[in-house]
């Protein structure tokens, strides 16, 4: 951990701009095997089941949990489980029971081409069973930008399928999504363009990596990273003809809860930068007022692949609120500092200033939609470009690495 420290501050701090560069593979055949042990079977694919067959999914072991000393007040944040790779970390919900939200999102920083792709699917409010697939395709001419091609498509139930028993999706007949062997196949298709993806997996949870509200397993959110910036083990993309390799890193993670985020939190800041190797990532939740709970979330630092800091144990401190005239009621902290502990470890990361953008959650529903939403929750969401300083201190190492770009931040009233 020293080691990847000290590497860590001598190539940040010899590029005090930070500006974001090109993004250099290594050769496939250098990617180490992962080291993660993959605790289910994978011996044989069982049948992709349709997406309306709504058997409960495996979930995660939760028995290290004492639930009986809870009441209905409680957060059990990032505790009691293993913070090992578990499949049921990753595997489609699929609940009869309960509704759900589930995504799994890759942003490949390749070239020539490069491809983000996030596979979603729903049963929480307006969404019934419903499946969704958007990102992009960007094609580059050296370091320049020279064509983008958008992808955005909703899938009705029975338009989309899910394996229960091992992450295996497909999305129409255009979109897969499958993961076996600690790697992740990924193919997709336009009307001109095709593409085929294999990952490695390079997995990374805060703690647990679900949060419980109340004094169950019912309630809970789930948070986990995929693929920490490691180098793509094949790539190829097939446009107008022409076949092109494909080289780089990706960045991939997974969300997934069965409550609406405006019950579980009175306020959500969400925080992530890749750059030059760099992975910074933090994300902080104020509770809803029916918990009785301090705030939470985590904090992570990641160089080539390598966790440099990580901690579930975070602080806020307000330097500057910004109150939104124009949507009355919402008071916006822009300039803060969160802090975090790991061991002897130190992490701070402060917002030097910042330029508050607001965003209607609900400005593209439906008038019908909209009216029956407000009643229920009233959220409004904040894009905050700023300048940030992080400060990391171990092993009687310091750093100070100058970053820039966007957090937001969402409340609800």
């Amino acid at each position: 951990m020293r080691g990847i420290f000290v590497t860590l501050l001598l190539i940040l701090l010899l590029s005090a701009s930070c500006s974001t560069k090109a993004i250099q593979a290594k050769d496939a055949s250098q990617v180490a095997e992962p080291k993660i042990e993959v605790t289910a079977s994978s011996e044989q694919s069982a049948p992709l089941d349709e997406a309306n067959d709504l058997s409960l999914a495996p979930e995660a072991k939760v028995n290290l949990v004492d639930f009986s000393t809870l009441g209905p007040s409680n957060v059990t944040a990032f505790e009691h489980g293993n913070s090992a790779f578990e499949l049921s970390d990753i595997l489609p919900m699929l609940s009869e029971i309960n509704g759900y939200h589930q995504k799994w999102e890759f942003y490949n920083y390749t070239r020539p081409y490069q491809i983000r792709l996030r596979f979603e699917i729903s049963s929480l409010a307006f969404s019934k069973n419903e499946g969704k697939v958007a990102g992009y395709i960007n094609r580059y001419e050296g370091e320049e930008l020279v064509e983008e091609i958008k992808i955005s498509e909703k899938l009705r139930p029975g338009e989309w399928k899910a394996n229960k028993e091992r992450l295996e999706l497909q999305f129409g007949e255009d979109y897969s999504l499958r993961y076996e062997n600690n790697r992740f196949y990924l193919k997709g298709k336009t009307e001109d363009i095709a593409f085929e993806l294999e990952l490695a997996m390079n997995f990374w949870k805060p703690g647990s990596g679900a949060v419980y509200f109340g004094n169950s397993t019912e309630k809970y959110y789930k948070y986990s990273i995929l693929c920490n910036h490691y180098p793509i083990i094949r790539g190829k993309v097939q446009h107008h003809s022409q076949s092109y390799e494909l080289s780089g890193h990706t960045y991939a993670n997974h969300f997934a809860t069965n409550i609406p985020v405006y019950e579980m939190a009175a306020e959500l800041q969400d925080y992530r930068k890749v750059q030059d190797g760099l992975i910074v990532e933090y994300r902080y939740f104020v509770p809803a007022k029916q918990f009785e709970q301090r705030p939470f979330g985590f904090a992570f630092v990641a160089f080539e692949g390598d966790t440099v800091f990580e901690s579930t144990q975070l602080e806020r401190r307000i330097l500057e609120t910004w109150l939104d005239d124009d949507h009355y009621g919402y008071t916006v902290p822009i300039r803060q500092i969160i802090s975090a502990n790991q061991g002897d470890a130190n992490f701070e990361f402060k917002v030097l200033q910042a330029i508050p953008e607001p965003n209607d959650p609900y400005k593209g529903l439906p008038t019908f939609q909209r009216n029956i939403a407000t009643r229920v929750a009233k959220p409004m969401s904040y894009s905050i470009s700023s300048d940030f300083e992080l400060k990391l201190h171990k092993d009687a190492m310091r750093a100070r690495i100058p970053l820039r770009g966007t957090f937001s931040v969402t409340l609800f009233e």
